[in-house]
């Protein structure tokens, strides 16, 4: 396999994993020796994304923003197709990812599709009849179509067979400007110094219901009322609304002070932020993988997420942190057990950074997930990563 092509509704940062995901993915295969492409329409991008590595990104403008539909991305594709030896289609439910598969199949081109989660129980029940009318009418096509399904961990998968038998496992991976080396822990008071070297605990992500900001805030105001010396940073971008909404709440608890909300921040300070933090909260109803975890687990931060994040399993076996129901009462009590026992919080920070080199290392996943592709052009199933 040489030419690999990434179809993605867009590439802002504000969609969070699959675009992490994908432009991760494309930079370290570059590295291998493929050519590789990226075709997204321009939603949501104030600049042009400039090629990163040796990745060609070709953007489309967006004409109607919910189904990122842009005619002529659709009329690209079915030029640049022909070029590529195989596809990956990177989401679903909007016009890039179903026209990409409807050409695939038209000039008998093999594509995989990464539905990053969208499969899952907690998604699938979100506008229920919308979705099984598009089902019916579009993606069942897209989905019984591809050569096979990819999930990011192994609760993914249990979910994707029932739409595709060929699916494979491979996680997200992260570069070594995440896990090649421990930042000083300093770094992150000197950039916020209103924090005054108080212990923190740490919420990095898009403040969105799904992810529960609320909880983790409740959960902290219950284990830490009473103990002034410890923080809650709320790191990561919020719609205006309900940012009033979560701050309102910090205010009728009276834990305002105590609360920094940062907005989006870049990607120094967030491994700034996950190296001086006490523990990493994610109280999620959905998270198909969780980058936000693994570059937590990567800085030797103790890491709490609920059991509905996919990569929870791994998280409990490797004993790099603690997993519990997506609750106050159960956040709250975890909060405690991390903050209250220094040693077993720093071995559970040693275990996740193991984990980390030991399977989210990206070049890995890169070899990993291009033997994947490697197989379907050959007609076989070498690669362990192959759901049995």
């Amino acid at each position: 396999m040489k030419n690999i092509t990434y179809i993605i509704p867009d590439l802002a940062p504000v969609t969070g994993g699959p675009v992490t995901a994908t432009r991760a993915l494309a930079n370290a295969q570059t590295i291998l020796g493929l050519n590789v492409s990226i075709v997204a329409t321009d939603w949501g991008l104030d600049v042009p994304v400039p090629c990163v590595d040796e990745v060609n990104v070709q953007l489309f403008s967006c004409r109607y923003a919910k189904w990122r539909w842009a005619p002529a991305l659709g009329r690209h594709l079915r030029k640049h197709l022909l070029n590529s030896d195989i596809v990956v289609v990177a989401g679903l439910w909007q016009y890039p990812t179903w026209i990409a598969a409807k050409i695939c199949r038209e000039i008998g081109k093999p594509y995989i599709v990464s539905p990053h989660g969208m499969l899952d129980p907690w998604p699938m029940q979100q506008k229920t009849w919308k979705k099984n009318m598009y089902l019916r009418f579009f993606e069942k096509q897209t989905l019984e179509g591809a050569a096979a399904l990819h999930a990011m961990a192994e609760g993914e998968a249990t979910h994707s067979t029932k739409w595709n038998r060929s699916v494979f496992v491979v996680p997200g991976g992260v570069s070594k400007d995440v896990y090649g080396r421990l930042l000083d822990r300093s770094a992150f008071y000197t950039r916020y110094p209103v924090l005054g070297g108080r212990k923190y605990v740490l919420f990095l992500g898009r403040l969105h219901k799904k992810k529960q900001p609320e909880v983790a805030i409740s959960a902290f105001h219950k284990a830490f009322k009473n103990d002034s010396e410890i923080m809650l940073v709320m790191a990561g971008p919020c719609e205006l609304r309900y940012r009033r909404y979560l701050q309102d709440m910090a205010d009728n608890l009276g834990i305002s002070t105590r609360i920094l909300f940062t907005g989006l921040i870049n990607q120094d300070a967030a491994m700034e932020a996950y190296r001086s933090a006490s523990a990493f909260v994610l109280p999620s109803l959905h998270e198909n993988f969780g980058f936000a975890v693994v570059e937590a687990m990567a800085q030797e931060c103790p890491v709490i997420v609920s059991d509905r994040v996919d990569l929870a399993s791994s998280i409990a076996s490797a004993a790099a942190g603690l997993v519990v129901p997506p609750d106050v009462d159960s956040f709250a009590q975890a909060l405690a057990v991390v903050l209250q026992n220094p040693c077993a919080s720093s071995q559970m920070g040693q275990n996740g950074r193991k984990l980390v080199l030991t399977h989210f290392a990206l070049d890995n996943v890169a070899k990993e997930f291009t033997h994947v592709c490697d197989d379907i052009l050959a007609g076989k199933r070498s690669s362990r990563a192959w759901l049995s």
